[in-house]
């Protein structure tokens, strides 16, 4: 079972409202249903998912039968991702934020008042992340035209080759900034492109050296 916590629980020495009432599969919608956590003031409440996942969106089950209002401007994040805000809506039971993240924990922040969560559902891909390779378009000729590889937001370039163009003759080489790899095509080059791995992880040492590209500087 995943594991939650949060910033502290309404309820003198019972304990109910606690972070794991908030993912026990329980879509109940009244906090005397014994399935919503409730922090006391403003508060935070987190779920460690126990693998790194490609989060598409996040499902959150407000309380109805009071208070429903306090969901308004409450942060939803996964992992370092800011996936968006919660805008209040009376009668509104489910409010659905979309995202674009991989991660391995999902932490909801109200920074005004209460936080009180009936239900969280995340969804994504099924599988744990693994590295993913990605190719750049073709370049085109010209001097300085590009081939862009670009990972997710959330992870970063792993290592970054060329799989067109020698350098220096047909290219100028390549280079690796934040979460994308370019591939520079040379003055006398017919079209370059680029090759990275993205990985949740971290970058090689020296993440710009293919089996056969020498380091360049830029």
């Amino acid at each position: 079972a995943v594991v939650s916590t949060q910033s502290g629980h309404y309820g003198r020495g019972g304990g109910f409202a606690v972070g794991s009432r908030a993912v026990d599969g329980d879509t109940h919608s009244h906090f005397w249903g014994m399935s919503c956590s409730h922090t006391i003031g403003a508060g935070w409440w987190s779920v460690d998912l126990e693998n790194l996942y490609h989060i598409k969106k996040i499902v959150i089950t407000n309380r109805m039968d009071c208070c429903s209002d306090r969901i308004q401007g409450v942060q939803v994040h996964a992992g370092t991702v800011n996936c968006g805000v919660v805008n209040y809506k009376p009668n509104q039971v489910e409010y659905t934020i979309e995202c674009d993240a991989v991660a391995s924990t999902v932490k909801i922040i109200n920074p005004k008042t209460h936080l009180q969560l009936c239900e969280v559902e995340v969804f994504g891909l099924p599988e744990p992340v693994e590295d993913n390779v990605k190719e750049g378009d073709d370049s085109g000729v010209g001097d300085d035209k590009r081939s862009v590889v670009k990972c997710p937001e959330g992870s970063t370039i792993k290592s970054c080759t060329l799989i067109k163009g020698n350098v220096p003759d047909e290219s100028d080489g390549i280079l690796v900034k934040k979460g994308e790899c370019t591939a520079f095509n040379g003055a006398r080059g017919k079209g370059t492109r680029a090759r990275g791995v993205c990985t949740v992880y971290s970058m090689e040492k020296n993440p710009c050296n293919g089996a056969d590209l020498p380091s360049i500087t830029y």
